[in-house]
């Protein structure tokens, strides 16, 4: 539980490093999240997949820590693909 009674699940490397997490979105909007990054300190690759304003969208990020994918639902219900090669530039 979190400090607001919610439920969370928490995973980590051995207490080191939160490598899952199931639960609330508290930077966005405190919708539903699952969030799996690497456990190594200078691997930032991520993958989340969540609920956001206008649907559900799933992120990608590689070993920089830069976002290379997004898929998801916009504003008018539509779908986007947001791809992007190893030098940060839309695809």
């Amino acid at each position: 539980m979190d400090s607001g009674g919610d439920a969370i699940l928490e995973i980590s490397d051995e207490g080191k490093t939160i490598v899952a997490y199931l639960g609330k979105n508290k930077a966005e909007n405190n919708e539903i999240m699952l969030q799996l990054q690497s456990k190594s300190k200078t691997d930032k690759r991520e993958v989340m997949l969540a609920i956001d304003e206008n649907g559900g969208r799933f992120d990608g990020h590689n070993k920089m820590g830069e976002a290379v994918v997004r898929v998801g639902v916009v504003s008018d219900g539509g779908g986007v693909v947001d791809t992007r090669d190893k030098f940060g530039y839309k695809r």
